[in-house]
């Protein structure tokens, strides 16, 4: 269970982590997150923690949204 754990100081720092890297798992809060990596379930190379967890929390969401809003079928 080895991984690099980065801690960006903003937002933008935060999505250039996300979209540059591979293999990036975002701990929020980490509990459920640091369960699957012990149980092997998922073996991220990268864990970025945020500043602030909600802000970061916030902000991921509308990331998600933005891809499937995209993706939709019309």
């Amino acid at each position: 269970m080895r991984f690099k754990l980065l801690e960006p100081i903003c937002l933008t720092e935060a999505r250039e982590i996300l979209m540059e890297q591979e293999n990036v798992a975002i701990m929020a809060g980490g509990t459920d997150l640091l369960v699957k990596i012990k149980a092997g379930l998922i073996k991220p190379s990268i864990v970025p923690v945020s500043m602030s967890t909600s802000t970061f929390a916030t902000w991921a969401e509308k990331q998600v949204s933005i891809l499937f809003s995209a993706t939709k079928l019309p």
